[in-house]
């Protein structure tokens, strides 16, 4: 990382962060973090005359938006120190997180009071919980399906850092309890998403027998915060060494484990017995999860807890994660749309879903800073994100937010990654801090 990269990464934290706090502070009696604009045009969902659109709107909370919200508040807080501003406007923007995080963990704990404890990946702001149908339309629910979901998972892990930094310890020791339930739902496999589909390219609906690594991938970045933070509720190293191995075991194509497929082909979904998922004569795997999981286990890699008791572990994952960077980069990667893209087929390397959504390139950008000293090839694929994100995807013109979506020529799509509310820092900012913190040299 050079220093015109590094400072342009300081003006896309601090530029998107001061609009999330100003919209915050611009109506203090909603409880929500409110990204609710177009990352394209600006556009207020709100203002928008169109039914068709409601689900946008803020009467509709996303808990995926809110629960990641919470875990990138707290991590801008610890990025204010390096974040080029004066001790006075660290010291004030601090202030303002805090009282954003207290505002939001407020709302968001009211929604769980109303749903026996319970969140799904839409409410209506009343604390219902909302399905889509017809990729656009919110029908009321009548409770919440009992599974544990993606919405709790993130959740939970952004409110043990919310809640630890705002000194609430209590409430981070029942979210690292919560957390833990959670975790024990993952590894029996009784986990399910709760994911509504708003594209029907992008399916996203339960599957019996289909097993996807989401779950445990996103629980390895919520462990790495667990152990950083010395919470010690639960053996959080023991269950990132589970989790991860079992990723390493059955969803990478490594050592000639499945010949028919590509080298190091990332597995989305595997089946019952831990072989490839087949849809529709497809293995797929999302180029952009494959190097987001790897940046989460090589944070891992940064704690020495972690190493020292799973050693072995460790040099594999050394050996094994800069290759699946590596591979899985060449797979997705279109030099013409300057994006990654979402889905490829493992057996043929040809594309399945061209639309390349904004949160892998930063994803890939801190996978390759945090193994860049480990392969010679990171270099080269952070320049190549970079070159894309900073050139085709952030947009000056709205508070340097990213679109959310190009096609496959690099044109703006209005297609919906996961949720119509723009990132609140989450695959963005933290991924581009976590660079920061790990790439003080060239690359």
């Amino acid at each position: 990382m050079n220093q015109q990269q590094e400072n342009f990464f300081r003006t896309i934290i601090t530029t998107s962060l001061n609009a999330i706090l100003d919209r915050s502070d611009a109506n203090p009696d909603y409880p929500f973090i409110n990204t609710k604009l177009s990352t394209a045009t600006g556009e207020e969902f709100d203002s928008c005359s169109d039914p068709y659109w409601d689900f946008r709107k803020s009467d509709f909370i996303y808990s995926w938006i809110q629960g990641r919200g919470l875990e990138a508040l707290t991590g801008h807080l610890n990025f204010l120190p390096v974040s080029g501003m004066d001790t006075s406007e660290q010291l004030k923007t601090a202030r303002r997180i805090n009282n954003t995080i207290k505002r939001v963990i407020d709302g968001m704990e009211n929604l769980r009071a109303k749903n026996n404890g319970r969140l799904w990946f839409i409410m209506h702001k009343d604390g219902t919980p909302v399905k889509i149908e017809d990729f656009h339309t919110p029908v009321p629910m009548n409770s919440i399906p009992a599974a544990r979901n993606y919405s709790e998972l993130f959740y939970f892990k952004g409110l043990f850092s919310a809640a630890s930094a705002i000194g609430n310890m209590s409430l981070a020791e029942n979210a690292a309890k919560e957390f833990e339930l959670i975790l024990k739902e993952i590894q029996n496999n009784s986990f399910h998403t709760d994911q509504q589909p708003f594209d029907p390219n992008n399916p996203v609906t339960f599957v019996p027998g289909k097993r996807f690594l989401g779950p445990k991938m996103i629980a390895i970045g919520g462990l790495a915060n667990f152990m950083n933070a010395g919470n010690s509720t639960a053996d959080w190293h023991g269950y990132a060494a589970r989790f991860i191995e079992e990723a390493l075991d059955h969803h990478v194509n490594s050592h000639g484990k499945y010949p028919q497929l590509m080298d190091y082909g990332f597995i989305e979904a595997v089946k019952d017995d831990n072989t490839p998922y087949v849809t529709n004569e497809h293995i797929l795997g999302d180029p952009g999860h494959a190097c987001e999981f790897s940046g989460l286990a090589g944070k891992c890699l940064k704690i020495k807890s972690f190493v020292q008791k799973y050693p072995i572990l460790a040099r594999r994952m050394n050996a094994e994660l800069p290759e699946i960077v590596s591979a899985n980069f060449a797979l997705g990667f279109s030099p013409h749309g300057h994006g990654i893209c979402k889905s490829v087929d493992l057996i043929t390397g040809t594309p399945v879903n061209t639309d390349m959504p904004w949160w892998n390139l930063p994803e890939t950008m801190r996978a390759a800073a945090l193994l860049h000293e480990l392969h010679p090839a990171m270099a080269n694929i952070f320049n190549k994100c970079f070159d894309a994100f900073s050139g085709w995807f952030v947009n000056p013109k709205v508070h340097c937010m990213a679109f959310q979506n190009r096609s496959a020529k690099g044109d703006i799509v209005k297609t919906i990654p996961a949720t119509p509310d723009a990132d609140p820092g989450y695959h963005t900012n933290l991924s581009l801090i976590d660079v920061l913190n790990f790439s003080r040299q060239d690359m």
